[in-house]
């Protein structure tokens, strides 16, 4: 008997400190939750903010013809760029656009094309 009551006073200290060691562990994921580490951008950037207002208002004001017109008006050759769709044309033309810092340029010929449709302030 005193075998069983030993081995349930180990159990019992054993689940212990089991419950100290998920509480100290819960507290440390709250904390890591809590936390915002300088490396991770929570916000878009204004740039991000840019690029998907632009290519949302290309896909929308502008049909697939008119798309590749103006990606050829830019020397972009529409075979040449990936994705599947219409918006992810869009979508990778403003992003070979702002890798070549060519954004200002898109953003006047689309003021010329679209005169009525409110584009974004260049960059």
């Amino acid at each position: 008997m005193a075998a069983v009551a030993r081995n349930f006073a180990a159990i019992g200290r054993s689940l212990a400190a089991m419950g100290q060691e998920i509480s100290r562990l819960n507290s440390e994921i709250e904390a890591i939750k809590q936390a915002k580490p300088a490396a991770v951008k929570l916000t878009e950037t204004g740039e991000l903010r840019l690029r998907r207002y632009l290519h949302e208002r290309i896909a929308r004001y502008f049909n697939n013809r008119e798309l590749r017109e103006l990606m050829n008006w830019f020397g972009v050759n529409p075979e040449n760029l990936p994705g599947d769709g219409h918006k992810d044309q869009a979508l990778q033309f403003v992003l070979y656009l702002i890798r070549r810092n060519k954004i200002s340029q898109l953003i006047d010929r689309l003021r010329e094309l679209r005169p009525l449709v409110e584009w974004a302030e260049q960059m």
